[in-house]
């Protein structure tokens, strides 16, 4: 019996790395990125937005800010989404995204960014 061979190419015998997401970051203001980087939330960023994204209707937009609470003087990301839609819907397209966040985002970046809607 003959033996089969393929022939080989170097895109067939190395690993290509996967697709790089697009940095989320360098869109955002010194501020956010300074304190993502400080707390460790860079390279989680991307796909936490993308979560936010995906759970809420085209057209929504996701703009970064930071908050400081006087009470334990602490700061904090907020991620706030302005959402086309009622608020009815807005409702159950967050509590859907609160089941995600909780799974797929670690729980230091969760303690240090937070999602607020906004529907208009």
């Amino acid at each position: 019996m003959a033996e089969l061979t393929l022939p080989t190419t170097p895109e067939a015998t190395t690993p290509q790395p996967p697709t790089p997401t697009p940095p989320v970051a360098p869109l955002w203001s010194e501020e956010v990125q300074r304190f993502a980087t400080t707390h460790g939330l860079t390279d989680y960023l991307p796909h936490a937005v993308r979560i936010v994204e995906e759970s809420f209707p085209p057209g929504s937009e996701v703009r970064p800010r930071m908050q400081w609470s006087p009470e334990d003087g602490s700061s904090r990301l907020i991620l706030d989404v302005l959402v086309p839609c009622s608020v009815k819907e807005a409702s159950e397209r967050y509590q859907q995204l609160l089941d995600r966040w909780i799974r797929e985002v670690p729980i230091h970046v969760r303690t240090h960014a937070t999602v607020t809607i906004c529907p208009v």
